[in-house]
Parts: C-alpha cells; structure tokens; sequence
C-alpha cells in the first residue's frame, strides 16, 4: 500500500516538473520529468490486480495522447 502511494505521489510531482518546465521552455527537462513518470507508473501499475491495472493503463493512455497534442501544438 504504501508503495503504490509513494509511486502515485511521484507520478504527481514528475507531472507537474514536467509541464512547469515545458512552459519554460525546458525541453530537457520536460522530457526527463516524462521520463521519470513513466518509471514510477510502471511501478503503480505492477502492484495493482488485473481490473484496476487495466483501468489506469488506459487512463494513462489518454492521458498521454492529450499530452502529445498539446506537446506538438506549442511546439508548432
């Protein structure tokens, strides 16, 4: 329990580095925050069981297509 709120917080965190600094125009960094979020969801999800794994996965796959739009948009 306590792994997958301490894996939860830290997607949080690596979300919010990762927009504040893409904002700035960090662009490194913004991509190392991804990176670390995705390290830690990988972590969440490995502890849950099959029907709440499937549902964060694919949460998590919206969530990451809205995020290449709006990547690519204030990239254009």
């Amino acid at each position: 329990m306590i792994d997958s709120l301490t894996s939860l917080i830290l997607i949080f965190s690596f979300g919010y580095g990762l927009s504040r600094n893409f904002k700035r125009g960090n662009y490194a960094y913004s991509f190392v925050m991804y990176a670390g979020a995705i390290i830690f969801y990988a972590n969440l999800y490995h502890t849950l069981n099959g029907n709440l794994a499937f549902c964060l996965m694919m949460v998590a796959l919206f969530l990451t297509i809205i995020l290449a739009i709006v990547f690519i948009y204030h990239a254009i």
